[in-house]
């Protein structure tokens, strides 16, 4: 009896070999890599690139926070700074305004020196210089004032006393009322001077009287002298 022998026939298939090694190369390749990667963290590699990192950001941050703090200091300087700057500016334009005022007032000083010492007309004596009516707080009460001056000649002073009378209208008549009729204070207008004197007061007019204009007349005393007469126009007080 003659043994049989089988023969199998199997597919040669290389690909699965190479496959195979290739796999366990790059398991070890893996392994290696695993193993340098954790050998640097253990060491603080890592570590010390976050720590220098952070350090970065922290000084950054701190230089900003710095430069941040200038920047407030110097706007907080500027707005001072500022603000002086209109203080003062406003402070000179009020000095300028009342320095402007001041000049004012001395022009018309000096303008009514002159009228005094030396007047256009180049007359010398009395003159009335001012006389102005305004109404007073009450109803048909009027406050009157009055400059009288000397021009050219103050040697000596000059004396005397006043008249005044309020010329008006009343029941269709003119009428003249005196000083003493209707001043709601002292009648008396006496005066004595060198260079100027003022003199004011109140009027009470009666009712249903119109004022037209008021007459003044100056009396000085002594030889030589003679009376100084003026009217002046009953100012319109409506408005």
């Amino acid at each position: 009896m003659s043994s049989r022998h089988s023969l199998v026939v199997k597919p040669y298939r290389p690909w699965r070999y190479r496959l195979a090694i290739a796999v366990i190369l790059l398991l070890g390749i893996a392994a290696v890599a695993y193993s340098y990667f954790r050998g640097l963290e253990d060491g603080g590699y890592f570590h010390g690139e976050a720590t220098a990192e952070r350090e970065a950001l922290e000084n950054a941050l701190s230089d900003a926070r710095d430069e941040n703090r200038e920047l407030r200091e110097r706007v907080s300087v500027l707005e001072r700074a500022r603000e002086i700057e209109e203080n003062s500016q406003r402070e000179l334009q009020e000095e300028i305004v009342e320095l402007q005022d001041e000049l004012l007032q001395l022009r018309e000083e000096l303008t009514f020196y002159r009228g005094i010492v030396s007047p256009e007309d180049g007359q010398s004596g009395l003159r009335i210089q001012n006389f102005s009516i305004s109404p007073g707080a009450e109803a048909a009460v009027y406050h009157y004032r009055m400059m009288l001056v000397q021009a050219l000649r103050h040697d000596d002073s000059v004396q005397g006393e006043i008249t005044m009378e309020v010329v008006g209208v009343q029941d269709g008549e003119e009428v003249r009322l005196s000083l003493d009729e209707v001043a709601a204070g002292s009648t008396q207008l006496e005066f004595g001077f060198r260079y100027f004197q003022d003199f004011e007061g109140s009027l009470r007019l009666p009712e249903a009287f119109s004022p037209r204009k008021v007459a003044v007349t100056v009396e000085p005393s002594g030889a030589g002298r003679d009376p100084l007469e003026e009217t002046f126009e009953w100012p319109d007080t409506e408005g």
